[in-house]
């Protein structure tokens, strides 16, 4: 009987793994609120870190996530600037029958940030306008990016006064982004830098869509990246931004918290910025 006992415990245990790895074939449906309001959360970043499995909270914080592929020990995150991250595995967000509670960051005095007088304006990332090289989102789903470096490396700060896309084709009546700026780590775009969200809504078919982003007085040293994000599902269309080959550094990542891959083309998005010289 004992080492019938300790047969079964063996076979127990070696299953463990194998039940771990387990994929998961779920559609999971929730809301994300705020903790202390309960008001629903708009545009909340959701996904599988490292996978390309992930989706955006809509306009009250109702979301929809296709969870085939993660296994349930994967971790699912939620982001949204101006919260604190929260993260649970696939195992624990499958058994929530409860809306998911973000809670908002401390808030911090404003840094007052004093411009020197002697300021020159400059273009970085790039700028093009053409309809003859062009590039897309590399997937229809909610929270994917496309993002351009701006290469800057000098002792004194340069600031970020405006955002440039470039739209070669869109056949959508409106379009709905969010703009996010990234510090860059090992070449690729890290953590969101900005205070708040910055978000662009524009009817334009061709052209080029400015973004004022002064008053968000973002300053930077070395290399920084500009993000474009889906937010919304607008049906069938098709939307193509200004590229150019062998210029700049462009990547875009599948959904929200997807590793972010190099793309052969520079993406029409470029910034104007003031930098001191003296």
């Amino acid at each position: 009987m004992k080492l019938l006992f300790a047969i079964l415990c063996m076979i127990l245990l070696a299953a463990c793994p194998a039940l771990a790895l387990q994929p998961v074939d779920t559609v999971f449906k929730g809301q994300v609120v705020d903790i202390k309001t309960s008001k629903g959360v708009p545009f909340v970043n959701i996904g599988v870190l490292h996978k390309g499995i992930g989706t955006v909270s809509d306009e009250i914080g109702n979301f929809s996530i296709d969870l085939t592929g993660a296994i349930i020990t994967d971790t699912v995150k939620f982001s949204c600037i101006g919260y604190d991250d929260l993260i649970f595995s696939v195992e624990d967000l499958k058994r929530r029958t409860t809306p998911i509670p973000l809670r908002q960051k401390q808030t911090q005095l404003a840094t007052v940030v004093v411009k020197p007088q002697y300021l020159k304006n400059m273009e970085l990332g790039v700028h093009t306008e053409t309809d003859i090289v062009t590039g897309g989102f590399t997937s229809n789903d909610l929270g994917t990016e496309l993002a351009t470096i701006l290469q800057y490396n000098k002792k004194k700060p340069a600031f970020l006064k405006k955002v440039f896309i470039s739209v070669a084709e869109s056949s959508y009546d409106s379009l709905l982004f969010r703009v996010n700026v990234y510090a860059v780590k090992n070449g690729l775009p890290d953590n969101n830098i900005l205070p708040e969200a910055v978000y662009i809504k524009s009817a334009a078919k061709s052209g080029v869509v400015e973004v004022d982003m002064a008053k968000y007085d973002i300053s930077f040293t070395k290399p920084i990246a500009i993000s474009i994000e889906w937010l919304k599902d607008l049906g069938a269309g098709q939307l193509y931004f200004s590229s150019k080959f062998f210029k700049g550094q462009s990547f875009s990542r599948k959904t929200s918290q997807a590793v972010w891959e190099k793309i052969p083309v520079g993406v029409g998005i470029w910034a104007n910025v003031a930098f001191e010289y003296k």
